[in-house]
């Protein structure tokens, strides 16, 4: 409904995809504040993949490292975990969220920079020493 009632204040249509996402961020903080839970959003929704071509122990694997990057996902802070769904879900460029977000692109790039740096510390120790070559 904001959307329909903000609508004539969008200047730029190219521009309508941050517009759209910076109301929905703000319409989901506003009642997560009011709620007292962190934003809503279903990963199991956005990244399913194909297991049916796989072997069973690659299904396996395949399900696991789904699972472990969800897991890592929702381990973030929710200023990194907004700006990883905003770049990688709904597939926003870096301007794009910049815009959605109200903030710097030097803010964006910063965030998603550290963002990935905490998934890929999180990623990594999952990952078995046999596989790495190093001890534990």
């Amino acid at each position: 409904m904001q959307v329909i009632r903000t609508i004539a204040t969008l200047r730029n249509a190219a521009a309508f995809r941050p517009w759209f996402y910076r109301i929905v961020i703000n319409t989901a903080k506003r009642l997560s504040r009011n709620t007292n839970r962190s934003l809503p959003f279903d990963l199991d929704r956005h990244d399913q993949i194909d297991l049916t071509a796989l072997s069973p122990d690659e299904a396996a694997i395949g399900n696991e490292e789904i699972n472990a990057v969800r897991q890592a996902i929702a381990g973030l802070n929710a200023v990194h975990r907004e700006v990883i769904i905003l770049r990688y879900y709904t597939d926003l460029s870096e301007e794009e969220i910049a815009v959605a977000l109200g903030v710097p692109i030097g803010t964006t790039k910063s965030r998603l920079h550290r963002a990935r740096a905490a998934l890929h510390e999180h990623l990594e120790s999952r990952v078995p020493t046999e596989y790495t070559g190093q001890e534990g």
